[in-house]
């Protein structure tokens, strides 16, 4: 999901998103390689914040609330 929201954020702000979120997450070693860039990316922007406690949990299922909450993080970030 991660991977989907920055591709399309970048593509609607015309620009590259920043990174820098990775250092707050405990279990960042557990993303994959192929969308560690991603989550990084939205971990800055604040589209996706993890599951609490630091943690990504990124071999978790997404719930529906979790998914409605990115989207809605999504659209506050581009404004």
């Amino acid at each position: 999901m991660a991977v989907l929201l920055i591709k399309a954020y970048e593509y609607k702000a015309g620009q590259a998103a920043s990174r820098g979120g990775l250092q707050s997450l405990t279990d960042s070693s557990l993303i994959s390689v192929w969308a560690k860039s991603q989550v990084d990316q939205a971990v800055a922007h604040g589209i996706m914040q993890g599951v609490g406690d630091g943690r990504f949990d990124p071999q978790g299922l997404v719930s529906r609330a979790q998914s409605t909450q990115a989207m809605y993080n999504f659209l506050r970030a581009m404004n």
